[in-house]
């Protein structure tokens, strides 16, 4: 493939460089064992350098972990990008971004330089290594100024432009240490190429916990890493902490043959612009079994959304409560025609009604799942009230309302 289709700039291969930085397309190739297995080990590591008083004695304070994670990501998404380029008939193999991982297996010194592994070969190293070159000569080009030379979806990538906004100044990322072609990355080059770009506070997740919807599409669970397709079709890469969650995911996952609704309660990073970047930590996961029925878009609709949609105030949905909702209105056999209207609750709750000029039913279902019915009649100003916890017993009152 071509750098221009790849919208990246120039490759140079066959760079001792390259092969530094763990790309094998830039790596020599030997006839000798020997040499075979040398080029091989070369050509799955990375060193990364971190330069700055905090790094000194190779240690790595945690909350700068998150730029390792942030390159494994772009060399994913610039190899799925160049993948799709060469095959702009198909879809991305479903487990391509699974193929790509790094592991820390040293540190070494001068200030903290990690080496960072791939945990496996893939059929598909060779798009990976072409990726990793190409990332270092973004930020090349992004360094010296040159930032025509890089595509705009690059520039765009949130991974992009948030690299090295957890470092502080008088720091620095560098990529190829040690040798001529060193690529030195610091927070002030990134302030002055990316001025709108978050900074190192905004980087951070935020502090409060949000409800995300859509579908849980793929798990590493051995890294704690997961996709979470939302309900527009937009892939988010997510991360957890919490072990237990694994089975959560994997029951989710395992649900149906087409990946079901899921709420996931997290703890996000958003872009320069506010939306969502990826999924920093997981608090709970919730599986909102939804079929395609009349309904269904609205329920989905009330499920995503936030605590304190009323004017501050109002809890999220309960699920179980979506679910109850859904149960009632398949044994009613609501259609089109006696469609009714459903709300939220503050509570957390749902409100189902029917009302007309005749008549007003309706039904709200708490988070405890108790049923609270009301009947008026205006004509004969009659009401009739029931308060249940028999999903039986509210369907009969309803069915008998609506005859």
């Amino acid at each position: 493939m071509s750098d221009e289709e790849s919208g990246l700039p120039d490759e140079s291969a066959g760079s001792a460089d390259s092969a530094v930085v763990g790309a094998g397309a830039g790596a020599g190739t030997g006839t000798g064992t020997d040499t075979d297995t040398a080029n091989q080990q070369t050509r799955r590591r990375t060193r990364i350098r971190l330069d700055g008083d905090r790094f000194t004695g190779k240690r790595i304070p945690v909350d700068v972990t998150p730029e390792l994670q942030r390159y494994e990501r772009l060399v994913i998404e610039v190899a799925a990008q160049q993948w799709k380029t060469q095959n702009p008939e198909k879809n991305l193999p479903r487990f391509f971004r699974d193929q790509f991982q790094l592991s820390i297996v040293d540190v070494e010194d001068g200030s903290a330089t990690p080496v960072l592994e791939r945990v496996s070969n893939s059929a598909y190293d060779t798009y990976f290594d072409h990726a990793a070159e190409s990332v270092d000569k973004a930020f090349e080009a992004i360094i010296a100024g040159e930032e025509e030379e890089v595509s705009a979806w690059v520039t765009k990538l949130p991974d992009f432009r948030d690299f090295g906004s957890t470092l502080e100044a008088g720091e620095a990322i560098e990529f190829r240490p040690k040798t001529p072609a060193v690529i030195r990355y610091t927070p002030e080059i990134r302030t002055v190429r990316f001025p709108k770009a978050p900074t190192r506070k905004r980087a951070v997740a935020d502090e409060d916990p949000r409800a995300l919807v859509g579908r849980l599409t793929a798990l590493d669970a051995n890294h704690w890493k997961f996709t979470l397709t939302d309900l527009n079709g937009r892939e988010v890469q997510g991360t957890y902490t919490n072990p237990d969650l694994t089975d959560d995911i994997k029951a989710v996952l395992n649900a149906s043959t087409v990946a079901p609704v899921a709420r996931v309660i997290a703890y996000i990073a958003a872009d320069a612009n506010g939306q969502l970047a990826r999924i920093v930590d997981v608090e709970s996961v919730e599986l909102f079994e939804s079929e395609r029925e009349p309904w269904t878009r609205r329920l989905i609709e009330l499920a995503t959304l936030q605590a304190g949609w009323s004017e501050g105030t109002g809890e999220a949905i309960a699920f179980a409560a979506l679910d109850a909702v859904r149960e009632i209105l398949r044994q009613l056999e609501v259609t089109v025609d006696n469609y009714p209207g459903i709300f939220p609750s503050e509570n957390g709750g749902v409100l189902v009604e029917w009302a007309s000029i005749q008549r007003v039913i309706s039904v709200e279902v708490n988070p405890e799942i108790e049923y609270s019915l009301f009947r008026l009649n205006p004509e004969v100003r009659a009401t009739d009230e029931l308060e249940t916890r028999n999903i039986r017993a509210a369907v009969d009152f309803l069915r008998g309302a609506l005859a």
